[in-house]
């Protein structure tokens, strides 16, 4: 399922980024890589903020829907 579903406060494990080129090699250079434990901090309308490694990063519903967990 896309982040941007997931449970406010629940840890998950990326399991797939998905996207052209561009989008996935910008996700990653955020620190989301398949295998990253990752945490849902806030969320409203598809946009979220995610605990990833040690960071809280904010991302819009277009990219949270390429991060599937």
């Amino acid at each position: 399922m896309p982040i941007s579903m997931a449970t406010v406060g629940t840890a998950y494990t990326i399991k797939k980024i998905s996207g052209n080129t561009e989008v996935r090699s910008h996700l990653k250079s955020m620190g989301f890589n398949e295998g990253t434990e990752v945490k849902v901090i806030t969320q409203l309308d598809g946009d979220v903020i995610i605990h990833v490694k040690e960071s809280r990063v904010a991302i819009n519903k277009d990219q949270a829907r390429h991060i599937l967990v």
